[in-house]
């Protein structure tokens, strides 16, 4: 069974970015990665659902679409790499909302997850 990749709500994608650019124009962001980082220099990519999956589901080897969709996540870059994520949702009247940033050091870019898994390094 493979995965399905469908693109994130338009409002959605709107709401974290509009949100994101306010944190950042307001010097909000603490990590090292966005620290001193201005709206225009930041944006959105890879954006992936976010779904509710508990251990029962796991253990039931239950299908993604069969699970409740809770949202989405963003990948926020900064002069082409990763700096942080985001996630935002909609409420059960379609309103989109903005959750969270993710500035911690598990939001790596590709290329330093690779060099943290190479047998050389």
């Amino acid at each position: 069974m493979g995965i399905k990749f469908e693109p994130a709500p338009a409002a959605i994608e709107r709401a974290v970015q509009d949100k994101l650019h306010r944190l950042a124009g307001q010097g909000h962001f603490r990590s090292a990665a966005l620290a001193g980082v201005q709206p225009h220099e930041i944006s959105l990519a890879s954006a992936h659902a976010l779904y509710n999956l508990g251990l029962q589901e796991i253990v039931n080897d239950v299908s993604l679409d069969s699970l409740p969709h809770t949202g989405w996540r963003f990948i926020v870059q900064r002069g082409g790499q990763t700096a942080a994520a985001v996630e935002g949702h909609a409420d059960p009247t379609g309103a989109a909302h903005f959750d969270l940033v993710n500035q911690g050091p598990f939001v790596r870019s590709e290329e330093h997850t690779s060099e943290l898994q190479s047998p050389c390094n």
